[in-house]
């Protein structure tokens, strides 16, 4: 199959709100410091414009059954730059794109067990081409690198991705 976007394709800045916008699954693991995958993830995300905003809505299934749910708004500004809100994001989340890739960082309260913990993330986008998007996300607590979250986003058209399940 040919990719639809060579190179020499990709427009000035990458805008990850047109990629986000639709129906969008992800796959995902976080691998703590010591290099240990301590969770597997999948995610189905639906992006949805609400004035100058896309308002992102990600459902994620952990390996272990539990479900968690976030809601970003992401307003693109000029030459590339981004803002992004959730209810757990502390403060607002920057991003900067070029032609291939958006990184984006923000402080997050995180759900730890029974506690909520504030980490910081460096999350770096990197567009594949039109239908896939690579995340690596590093995640730190005082400084200290506490793992990396790595995602593979695809774009199909609806009805075309087979539903993620976990093998019993």
């Amino acid at each position: 199959m040919a990719n639809d976007m060579s190179p020499g394709m990709f427009p000035e800045h990458f805008d990850i709100t047109q990629f986000l916008a639709g129906r969008t699954y992800a796959n995902g693991i976080f691998e703590d410091r010591f290099g240990r995958v301590r969770r597997q993830f999948v995610v189905e995300i639906n992006g949805t414009w609400s004035g100058h905003d896309l308002v992102v809505d990600e459902a994620f299934r952990y390996d272990n059954g539990e479900t968690e749910r976030r809601v970003w708004r992401l307003r693109p500004g000029a030459d590339g730059q981004l803002q992004a809100t959730s209810a757990d994001c502390i403060g607002v989340a920057l991003g900067v794109s070029d032609a291939q890739t958006m990184r984006m960082r923000y402080r997050l309260t995180l759900k730890m067990g029974k506690k909520r913990i504030a980490a910081s993330f460096d999350d770096r986008f990197i567009r594949v081409d039109a239908t896939k998007m690579i995340n690596r996300s590093t995640v730190r607590k005082w400084g200290i690198r506490l793992g990396e979250v790595f995602l593979v986003f695809d774009k199909r058209p609806a009805g075309s991705h087979a539903t993620h399940e976990w093998a019993a």
